[in-house]
């Protein structure tokens, strides 16, 4: 029985490693679910500026618990079983788009598996990171397959090959879509994370609380890898931790988002500009970055210096971030507007900034804009007339503005 895909509305051809990951053939004898297709995410990447992140999907996005495939009103996903291809190298461009379309949108829709996404939806929304359904949070995994029997009941050599083939996508996910930050759900995914080589390493601590059993022990970890924030904790949020203990985590991530993200500010770090004036002179890139507070009179200006750090830098971010984490770097100003483009900016959004220069001529023939972010601010500079997302691109205005307008 085929299961007409949902119709939603798709505007945009899928990158083209997005598209192949999306054909590639289920690997014999791994475990991955018959009749799947490998989510690639759960939300829009492009959208969202935080990222949950765990394993891989669970089966249960598909099937039922006992064994029979969700169709119809009750579908959550697209699989190979719902559209009706048997391999799916045979998918066409409009049924690609449309299945990354529907992964997109999962958090639209009334099936979205609860059992285990509203532990973390609680945590977005209680830490201020974010939220699934404002499109301000998504879902990655490690390995974008479903696999039956589960990720825990998998032999090692059948997990570790998934991780193998699917490690680079999510490494591409990370560089070249809007996420900043990565909370990361359990010491399993923390540890896949390190021995996957997408992390090099996670400085962690302890928080200590009272539970039931008398103390608790909640330890977390941090790493900042091609200018994305990773913090994770070592109990999956699904399973038992106190009270006490889902109040300390979200307060410990609450306070590193604060140091992280200082988008709502425009004043650059003092430290850092102190640090980096001794060496103006040298130019606006300095050891691989743009130095901190810098100012262009143009957004001409600011094509010409991003050209020049994409050339002569092989940094993943325009600014360091370090413990400055998302706060502005550069102010750029147009007609009688400025606006700042954040440190974390990635080294993936500059070059389609400079494409989409290139495209019409010279940055000011661009239609410059504040309009909404993903939570519904007027506070996002985009230089697109159609307001699709530019991910990693991360401009802003202060204050935020009453409604779109063009800047200039």
């Amino acid at each position: 029985m085929v299961d007409t895909i949902r119709s939603t509305a798709v505007t945009l051809s899928p990158a083209p490693i997005v598209a192949e990951r999306i054909r590639r053939p289920i690997p014999a004898e791994l475990y991955v679910l018959g009749g799947s297709l490998p989510v690639v995410s759960f939300g829009d990447p492009d959208r969202a500026r935080v990222a949950t992140l765990s394993l891989n999907p669970s089966y249960l996005e598909f099937q039922s618990p006992m064994g029979s495939w969700l169709l119809g009103a009750d579908r959550r996903l697209a699989s190979l079983t719902s559209i009706g291809v048997i391999d799916p190298r045979d998918l066409d461009d409009v049924q690609v788009a449309q299945i990354i379309a529907e992964s997109n949108r999962y958090f639209c829709g009334p099936n979205w598996y609860k059992g285990w996404f509203h532990w973390l939806e609680h945590l977005l929304t209680s830490s201020g990171a974010g939220s699934y359904f404002d499109g301000s949070a998504c879902h990655l995994d490690l390995v974008q397959w479903a696999t039956k029997p589960v990720q825990g009941q998998l032999p090692r050599v059948a997990w570790d090959r998934l991780v193998d083939d699917d490690r680079t996508f999510l490494h591409w996910q990370l560089r070249n879509s809007n996420v900043g930050t990565v909370l990361v759900n359990g010491a399993t995914a923390v540890a896949a994370l390190t021995q996957a080589r997408v992390i090099d390493r996670f400085d962690d601590d302890v928080i200590e609380y009272p539970s039931a059993a008398g103390h608790g022990r909640l330890r977390v970890f941090r790493a900042l890898s091609d200018g994305v924030l990773f913090l994770g904790w070592n109990k999956v949020l699904a399973g038992a931790i106190a009270k006490d203990g889902r109040r300390l985590l979200t307060s410990w991530i609450e306070a590193s988002l604060h140091t992280q993200d200082s988008n709502d500010s425009v004043d650059p770090p003092n430290d850092l500009s102190t640090k980096r004036d001794a060496a103006a002179m040298s130019g606006d890139v300095i050891d691989g970055f743009v130095r901190a507070g810098t100012t262009v009179n143009s957004v001409d200006e600011l094509q010409r210096l991003l050209a020049n750090w994409l050339r002569t830098s092989t940094e993943a971010t325009v600014g360091e971030v370090g413990a400055y984490g998302g706060s502005p770097l550069i102010t750029a100003c147009i007609g009688a507007d400025t606006f700042v483009l954040n440190r974390d900016t990635k080294r993936a959004a500059v070059e389609s900034f400079l494409e989409a220069t290139t495209r019409s001529g010279d940055a000011s023939n661009l239609d410059w804009h504040v309009t909404e972010n993903s939570r519904g601010r007027v506070n996002r500079v985009t230089y697109r007339s159609d307001d699709e997302p530019t991910p990693g691109w991360y401009a802003y205005v202060d204050p935020p503005e009453p409604a779109p307008r063009r800047l200039g």
